[in-house]
């Protein structure tokens, strides 16, 4: 994303307007998401991934059901 909008600002200094660089880092992260996807056999599975609300999260981290320790 960084390099996306790096090169736009480069590419066309005059234009600084952040709608610009953004939709290109927009763009730039998704392809990285893509390409993430496919690398770690995840892509198609989306029908698998749960919703779940940054509230729900806080509250299973507040009751020990989810641990913020890093192995």
């Amino acid at each position: 994303m960084t390099g996306a909008i790096r090169k736009k600002l480069v590419d066309d200094p005059e234009n600084f307007d952040p709608r610009g660089y953004l939709k290109a880092a927009g763009s730039a992260a998704s392809e990285i998401c893509k390409d993430r996807f496919q690398s770690f056999g995840s892509s198609g599975q989306i029908s698998s991934i749960r919703v779940t609300s940054l509230d729900k999260i806080s509250e299973m981290y507040s009751s020990g059901e989810l641990s913020s320790v890093v192995i």
